[in-house]
């Protein structure tokens, strides 16, 4: 394809035509993936989340005219008459946004919601400092979070003015077009078996224990009970703070009371300790001790 000089850069290539045809890509990729977990149903295959930002890039260039910008541009993903765009696509209940206060800040934020089968929806188009002001407290990784609930709500009542136009037609979105999770009715009995297991674990074994419970089949379980790895973030979007700190999770834990965003949460934060921290944290720390004792205690009692 011959690049127009007329046309952005790194807009070469987000045609409505390529978008759409890339979007079809992407269905079958998933479909791939789902053969290949029924291969080995012991692992997960997911798809890197590079590739679902880019789409959700490409999507904003082809359905909004955004102005790109270029690759890695820190806290903004283009523009819309000059003003500076942040880009966010999702398949999970929240959306993470970062801005350090360097640089510029954002105007606007388009947020959209990408199902399994290349349909894409928009959940927020509107003020990005309206957005913010509504988010969680930051996470351990400079993260703030807000649920896809809320910025449905948030964009109502927007002006003309505030909002980017769509130049193709991109319905917005509902409860009823979410990817939809996994039907599979939670197993109580078995989760409360879990949570009695590893919270005796985590009060009163000794350190080589509580860290040889971080193997690999700690994940299967989790899987298995239904719960899923989100790097906390549905959790992080409802409590804030908790997530990082035994303490602040003491004083909402009470307020806790879906057993699928509790067990994804201590799924998740194991899941950072054994493979993200890079050794910065470990699971027989006092503090790591605490959070899974006052999580585990919460799982058993929803459980029962």
């Amino acid at each position: 394809m011959k690049r127009d000089n007329n046309t952005n850069y790194w807009n070469y290539g987000c045609t409505k035509e390529n978008v759409d045809e890339l979007l079809a890509i992407y269905r079958n990729m998933t479909k791939e993936v789902e053969q290949l977990e029924e291969l080995v149903p012991v692992r997960r295959f997911t798809l890197d989340g590079h590739i679902i930002g880019s789409i959700g890039e490409a999507i904003a260039a082809a359905y909004y005219n955004v102005q790109l910008a270029p690759i890695s541009t820190k806290s903004i993903d283009g523009a819309f008459n000059n003003k500076a765009v942040q880009i966010k696509i999702t398949q999970q209940d929240s959306v993470p946004l970062s801005f350090d206060g360097k640089g510029v800040e954002p105007t606007f934020l388009l947020v959209l919601y990408l199902n399994k089968d290349g349909s894409f929806y928009e959940v927020y188009n509107g003020p990005w400092r309206r957005a913010w002001s509504n988010s969680s407290n930051q996470d351990a990784h400079g993260y703030v979070h807000v649920c896809v609930s809320k910025l449905m709500e948030l964009s109502k009542g927007l002006t003309e003015e505030e909002i980017i136009p769509q130049q193709y037609r991109v319905p917005k979105m509902t409860k009823a077009y979410r990817n939809q999770k996994s039907k599979k009715e939670l197993d109580k009995k078995a989760i409360a078996a879990f949570a009695k297991k590893y919270y005796e674990i985590y009060k009163s074994a000794p350190d080589e224990i509580v860290e040889s419970s971080g193997d690999e089949d700690f994940a299967e379980i989790c899987w298995d009970l239904g719960f899923y790895m989100d790097t906390g973030n549905m959790f992080v979007a409802m409590y804030g703070d908790a997530f990082n700190s035994a303490d602040k999770l003491q004083l909402v834990i009470d307020d806790v009371k879906d057993l699928q965003i509790l067990g994804s949460a201590i799924f998740s934060k194991w899941r950072y300790i054994t493979h993200w921290s890079y050794g910065g944290e470990s699971l027989s720390s006092k503090e790591s001790r605490k959070w899974f004792m006052h999580a585990l205690n919460r799982l058993n009692e929803l459980s029962n």
